[in-house]
């Protein structure tokens, strides 16, 4: 039995796509559905798919691919269960001189550091994807 949903589905999408899988499945969250949202949205991945088996979510992410290379060369869970990052929106990290992306809950939702600093919000950190 997984205890973090979200870790097991980031590191999912890592193994997919060093594998150089098309998709790849795993047990969701609301929480990670969103975060897969913020990473489609800044085209890391080419969507994703949610059904319920069980009472369960069950994500399908279909994985993006540029020239043969993964459209992301890493991803990594920054909060976990046992310890909370969190920044304000001027102390946000920007990732890999802004080729990267930040993931972090707000009080207005998920979203990536760019729109968090637009809209003068910051929250916690959730995951690094570069």
């Amino acid at each position: 039995m997984v205890t973090d949903l979200v870790a097991d589905g980031l590191n999912q999408l890592k193994l997919g796509a060093r594998a150089k899988k098309k998709e790849v499945s795993f047990w969701s969250s609301k929480l990670l559905e969103e975060i897969l949202r913020v990473i489609e949205a800044e085209g890391y991945i080419r969507g994703f798919v949610t059904s319920i088996e069980n009472n369960k979510r069950r994500s399908t992410v279909f994985l993006k691919y540029k020239e043969g290379m993964s459209a992301f060369a890493g991803i990594k869970k920054i909060t976990v269960p046992s310890r909370t990052v969190s920044s304000s929106h001027k102390k946000l990290p920007i990732l890999m001189s802004g080729l990267g992306t930040v993931i972090l809950t707000t009080p207005q939702g998920v979203m990536g550091e760019k729109e968090a600093r637009e809209r003068g919000l910051g929250g916690i950190i959730l995951a690094y994807i570069w």
